[in-house]
C-alpha cells in the first residue's frame, strides 16, 4: 500500500507543478521497494519531471533515469513509452540513430493505438534529423495511412504525420508525390 501511495502522491504532486516534492515521494519510494513492478514506473516518473522542467542540462538526468527504468524489461505500453522517452533524449542530443533504435523497441511493445502512433512520429522525426528522408516519409505514410482519424487522440497525430510526411516529400525534391499529397 506504501508503495503505490508513493507513486500516486508523486504522479499528483507532478500535475500540480511541485517538481520536487514529486522527486521526494520517489526517493522515499526507492528507499522501501525493491520490486522492478514499482521501481521502473518510479524510474519513469522521475525522468518525467526532469524532462518537464525543459532544460537541457535535465535531459541528461532524465535519459538515466530512462534507461534504469528500461533494464526492468516491462511489457506492454508502459515498456513501450520508456523505450520512447530514452529515444526523445537521444533525439535531443542528436543521437539520432540510438533515438530510432529506441523508438524501434518501442513499436515492438505497444498496445495502444496512441502510443504507437506516437512512437513512430517520434521515429519519423528522427529519421528526418539524421537525413533519412525515403524511411521517414515511409514512417509518416503509415501513421497516415493506418489511423483513424475520427479518434481525437490519433487526429492531432495523423495531421502531424501528414505535413511531416510532405515536407519529407518536397525535401527530397519529388514534386509528383508532393504534387498528389496537396491533391488527396
Amino acid at each position: 500500500v506504501r508503495v503505490y501511495s508513493c507513486l500516486e502522491t508523486s504522479r499528483l504532486y507532478m500535475m500540480s507543478g511541485k517538481l520536487d516534492d514529486s522527486v521526494k515521494a520517489l526517493k522515499v519510494l526507492k528507499d522501501f521497494s525493491d520490486s522492478n513492478s514499482t521501481l521502473a514506473p518510479s524510474q519513469f516518473l522521475m525522468g518525467e519531471i526532469q524532462m518537464s522542467k525543459n532544460q537541457t542540462a535535465k535531459f541528461d538526468v532524465a535519459l538515466k533515469s530512462f534507461e534504469e527504468a528500461s533494464k526492468f524489461n516491462i511489457p506492454g505500453d508502459l515498456g513501450a513509452r520508456i523505450h520512447m522517452r530514452v529515444g526523445e533524449c537521444y533525439s535531443r542530443k542528436g543521437e539520432y540513430q540510438k533515438a530510432i533504435e529506441e523508438f524501434h523497441k518501442g513499436m515492438d511493445q505497444a498496445i495502444e493505438p496512441v502510443v504507437l502512433a506516437r512512437i513512430n512520429y517520434l521515429d519519423g522525426l528522427a529519421k528526418v534529423n539524421s537525413g533519412k528522408l525515403e524511411n521517414a516519409k515511409e514512417a509518416f505514410s503509415g501513421i497516415v495511412k493506418v489511423i483513424n482519424s475520427d479518434d481525437p487522440d490519433l487526429g492531432r497525430i495523423k495531421d502531424c504525420a501528414n505535413w511531416m510526411w510532405f515536407k519529407s516529400v518536397v525535401e527530397r525534391s519529388d514534386l509528383v508525390e508532393g504534387g498528389i499529397l496537396l491533391k488527396g
